[in-house]
């Protein structure tokens, strides 16, 4: 059986977590700064989980 609980983690907040992780390298880490902002402006600061971002990448 699948684990549907990550699913329902938001992944802004995971997004975010991992942008902390690479704080040492700057370029990364601004990078990945700028890729959450836009991120966060295009999901208008909602919260999005795993599970909608998943059905978003099926539309591609």
């Amino acid at each position: 059986m699948k684990n549907r609980s990550k699913g329902k983690i938001n992944f802004l907040v995971y997004l975010n977590q991992l942008k902390d992780e690479r704080y040492e390298s700057h370029s990364n880490y601004h990078n990945w700064h700028a890729a959450q902002k836009q991120l966060e402006a295009y999901c208008n600061h909602k919260i999005i989980t795993f599970d909608e971002v998943s059905i978003f990448c099926l539309w591609f």
